[in-house]
């Protein structure tokens, strides 16, 4: 998959780790201007100077110096991920007094943009626009793992398990590098700057929800080796292949990452966005004491005990620039004999999970059912609270629709214009004794110039019968 959303995730935490890991002259540097602008210090595109002393080399002292960023204060970096389905690329330029980076990072067309400055974060998302956040004193503090962990990614191991005499620069782009997997191959000089060179020898593998995921790479890395640098990276040319396996049948994918540090203290200038949003000021309203006041249910106290089945399905279908795909989610629910089912469609691509009593099979799209590991079904409750927390302040009660067969009330909201992208949605919510007053039909379209997704959910077959049956 050629955007892996904890790739990113990592990229941001990282970014946050370094916040807080500013060098001493960038922690003691004058405030940045009112406009959050940051100026690397002018002159030349200058290389390093002074004759190569070893660094991290056998035998030498590298106390005082890892951690530390010497004379570099602003820096260039490229990295592309060359893969089947296409190539993605990575570009940031950082300043390290006033502390500021901008990171460009995307493919075919379609890039995340981001910017820090001091404590201020902005990104740009495909399709929506720019908004900005202010990091939190808690937030700078955390390391990269305290923040994945906080993001519920906590089962990931540290990705890549970073070698410590290595240095990560704010912005970089990840590369899968482990402790103990360089090994010294030489000394080479690149871009005009002394490096000690390794062979890249990776393998490790980590498991998250029954998938076994193995990363191997080869290839090699060009780390700097002279006295005004820290250990950075200065050129990379590794393939990784990431092989996941999932009930049986094995997923392999190959990229290619060349990486190169491609300037040393350019004049940069880095600007944030004037017209980005504001989350604090977009999400005001959440904490608004009159929010209690509003139409709908109390989550907290929605009884569900008299529901014993329910078929639910929700469609996402997607309409960007002449290219359309739609994804289904089904769950089906019985209290009586206990049974679960939950399948995705992909447009096409079926993957389905049966849990019957403490069994439970698994089939994707071209293979037969099997019986896999057993593993405790979801809590058959945990969507349905989601149906109930339907209080909105903008909503407006239209009228009475009968909907599945389900006496409701319906619902439509005002229209809403977020960073460039405008939503507007409709929902039924049940009005009829026996039944809790829970979503029963919702409809949301969100579109931005060239990007439009209708999210349909629908909630049928309440307390009717539902058969399931151990596959053959």
């Amino acid at each position: 998959m050629k955007f892996r959303l904890w790739l990113w995730v990592l990229i941001l935490a990282l970014c946050l780790s370094a916040c807080s890991k500013t060098p001493e002259s960038a922690e003691q540097a004058e405030p940045a201007a009112p406009a959050a602008t940051a100026v690397a210090p002018s002159g030349d595109e200058a290389q390093p100077t002074g004759a190569p002393q070893p660094v991290g080399s056998a035998g030498t002292d590298t106390s005082g110096v890892l951690g530390e960023y010497g004379a570099l204060k602003s820096y260039r970096l490229h990295a592309t991920y060359t893969a089947e389905d296409g190539v993605v690329e990575h570009r940031t330029e950082a300043i390290l007094a006033p502390f500021a980076f901008h990171t460009v990072m995307g493919g075919d067309g379609v890039d995340m943009e981001m910017i820090v400055v001091n404590d201020t974060l902005w990104i740009k998302m495909p399709f929506i626009g720019w908004y900005k956040t202010d990091f939190s004193a808690e937030e700078l503090e955390m390391s990269p793992d305290e923040w994945l962990a906080d993001e519920e990614l906590g089962e990931l191991p540290d990705t890549p398990p970073w070698p410590e005499a290595i240095q990560f620069l704010p912005g970089q782009a990840p590369l899968p590098l482990m402790e103990g997997g360089l090994k010294p191959d030489g000394r080479e000089t690149v871009n005009g700057i002394s490096c000690l060179k390794y062979a890249v020898l990776t393998d490790y593998s980590y498991e998250v929800d029954q998938t076994v995921t193995t990363v191997e790479a080869t290839g090699t890395i060009w780390v700097a080796d002279q006295a005004d640098l820290p250990p950075i990276i200065v050129q990379a040319d590794i393939v990784e292949t990431r092989t996941e396996l999932f009930a049986g049948q094995e997923t392999v994918s190959t990229t290619r990452i060349e990486y190169q540090l491609t300037a040393v203290n350019p004049s940069i200038t880095i600007e944030p966005p004037e017209d980005a949003v504001d989350l604090e000021d977009l999400f005001a309203d959440w904490d608004d004491p009159d929010a209690d006041d509003l139409p709908g249910a109390d989550v907290t106290t929605v009884d569900l005990s008299e529901l014993d089945s329910y078929r639910l399905v929700m469609s996402v279908q997607v309409q960007s620039d002449g290219y359309e795909t739609t994804n289904t989610t089904t769950l089906e629910w019985v209290r009586e004999p206990e049974a679960y089912r939950h399948a995705y469609d992909m447009d096409g691509f079926v993957m389905e999970h049966l849990w019957i009593g403490d069994q439970v099979w698994f089939r994707m799209t071209g293979t037969d059912w099997m019986e896999i590991e057993a593993d405790e079904a979801p809590d058959p409750f945990d969507v349905l609270y989601g149906l109930t927390d339907w209080q909105d302040e903008r909503m407006q009660l239209v009228g009475e629709q009968v909907v599945n067969g389900i006496r409701c009330q319906w619902y439509t909201s005002e229209e809403l214009v977020i960073m460039q992208m405008t939503s507007q949605y409709e929902i039924c919510v049940a009005d009829q004794a026996g039944i809790p007053p829970i979503v029963v039909f919702s409809r949301t379209r969100m579109e931005t110039q060239n990007h439009t997704t209708i999210t349909e959910v629908s909630l049928t077959d309440i307390n009717q019968p539902i058969t399931f049956e151990p596959p053959q």
